[in-house]
């Protein structure tokens, strides 16, 4: 009993001792939580800071974007306002200016009025001067020679003075065309001396002479829309006339007085108008005034207008030249123009240095009259070609128009084909083989054949029909043409154009 008092005393002992411990442990822990709380509110407060400074870094992120807004904004004004302060300083000065300007000319009204008159007279004088003097020789001054006097006289003049190798029917053909048609072209290759023969046949038909100067060469520009852009236009602002060319000018000045003279027009001597290298422009519009007046027949009133009321009248005797290039760089002849114009195809030529001895020869001053007795169209019921001949154009006429073709020719070509072969059958040499259809020859390569242009079936029935027909040995020219063409057609997908090359 006594142990177990003891052992109970004992056990007690240890559990206040026990007990003890546990409170020291649990006020230990206590004190511990308490730490921890403290430094979990110290934490939550610098969380909380933090928080704030994020929160104020936010606006001062947005404040900043609204300052920057309103910075654009701002310097966007000064800018407008700089604007409108030198626009405004501009206006100013130019106020200033032209209220001195109109100062000046108040006090200098009177003076300035008559020495604008001076100048004018002045300046009007000088263009007067300027201007070159073309003269109509008086009809009494030109002679009337025969077709073969011409004839003889021209090809002598380019065979001998100027040593080109030419056929005397060559000779007669470009005469037959230029007398027949308002427009004559030449046609060919840079370098084929087109040029330097319409300078030729004008000095060989005594257009260029000391006394008598009726002949212009014109060096067409390109960019060139109207007949005012070679000739002259009337100005509203001066209501006067400005040459764009005084000697171009000059001569229609001229030619408009022998329209209207009392003398008959074919009493006066050609004049020739040369517009080299013609299709740097296109010719239907820059050359569309003339168009109209090609149909001599249904054309009474000749006439171009430059302008206020400003009307040149064009007399009979006006014809043009025209040389055109077949390179990348010109425009293409228009159908419009085609149908009016004859074409005449040079080929590339050289010198004769056989003819090199000096043979003086004298170009004759002729009237137009004499051109026109020689060369102009004769009357269907005056002469017929010879049944060959025909019956050789009829053929042609049928393949054009045979329905595997159906192309026939245009009326107006008929009409000028038909003129030319009567007028030639009277001036050519028909005696060889090569030349017995010489009329019909040139004609056909000069006006049917650079009208094709076009690609098909059609076109290929076309040329190889008129191929069998114009054979190299009786028609040379225009089986010349037509091989090219074919050739040339063969290289480019079946495409058939008189002017390829």
């Amino acid at each position: 009993k006594k142990i177990t008092e003891k052992e109970i005393k004992l056990k007690n002992l240890d559990m206040e001792e026990h007990q003890q411990n546990n409170s020291a442990q649990v006020a230990k822990l206590t004190s511990a939580l308490g730490d921890l709380k403290n430094e979990y509110d110290l934490l939550q407060s610098e969380l909380n800071e933090y928080k704030e400074q994020e929160g104020l870094l936010e606006s001062l992120k947005q404040k900043i974007k609204e300052q920057e807004t309103v910075e654009k904004y701002v310097r966007g004004r000064i800018d407008s306002l700089k604007v409108e302060e030198e626009q405004i300083q501009a206006q100013t000065n130019r106020l200033l200016k032209e209220f001195g300007n109109a100062l000046d000319a108040t006090a200098r009204a009177v003076d300035l009025k008559l020495l604008d008159t001076v100048l004018k007279s002045v300046e009007e004088r000088r263009e007067e001067n300027n201007r070159p003097e073309y003269h109509f020789a008086s009809p009494e001054g030109l002679s009337m020679p025969s077709r073969d006097e011409i004839l003889d006289n021209v090809t002598s003049f380019v065979q001998y003075k100027a040593r080109r190798n030419m056929s005397r029917n060559d000779i007669a053909n470009y005469l037959i065309c230029i007398t027949q048609g308002f427009i004559t072209t030449f046609a060919g290759e840079p370098g084929t001396g087109k040029t330097s023969l319409c300078n030729i046949l004008a000095k060989s038909l005594g257009l260029v002479q000391e006394d008598l100067v009726r002949f212009i060469d014109i060096s067409v520009e390109r960019g060139w829309t109207s007949h005012k852009e070679f000739i002259g236009y009337y100005n509203p602002l001066t209501k006067r006339l400005e040459p764009s060319n005084a000697e171009v000018f000059s001569a229609f000045e001229q030619l408009n007085k022998e329209a209207k003279s009392p003398y008959d027009p074919k009493q006066f001597s050609l004049f020739l108008i040369l517009l080299d290298e013609a299709n740097l422009s296109p010719l239907e519009h820059y050359w569309a005034a003339f168009l109209r007046n090609c149909d001599f027949d249904s054309t009474n009133n000749r006439t171009i207008s430059l302008g206020g009321n400003t009307i040149f009248h064009l007399p009979e005797h006006l014809r043009f030249l025209a040389t055109v290039n077949f390179d990348h760089t010109t425009e293409e002849l228009s159908p419009r123009f085609l149908d009016r114009s004859w074409v005449i195809t040079l080929e590339p030529t050289t010198l004769d240095e056989n003819s090199s001895e000096e043979i003086d020869i004298h170009p004759l001053k002729i009237s137009f009259d004499a051109l026109q007795t020689a060369f102009a169209p004769i009357d269907n019921t005056d002469i017929n070609m010879d049944d060959q001949m025909e019956d050789k154009w009829e053929k042609i006429q049928a393949i054009f128009s045979n329905e595997k073709c159906n192309l026939p020719i245009m009326p107006r070509n008929l009409r000028m084909v038909r003129s030319y072969i009567n007028t030639a059958c009277q001036c050519m040499d028909l005696s060889s083989n090569k030349t017995k259809f010489a009329p019909l020859d040139y004609a056909l390569a000069q006006k049917i054949l650079p009208t094709i242009n076009g690609s098909g079936d059609n076109y290929k029935f076309l040329i190889d029909a008129l191929l069998e027909e114009c054979k190299i040995e009786t028609m040379p020219i225009s089986a010349k043409h037509l091989k090219r063409m074919q050739r040339v057609a063969d290289k480019n997908l079946g495409y058939y154009q008189f002017f390829a090359r």
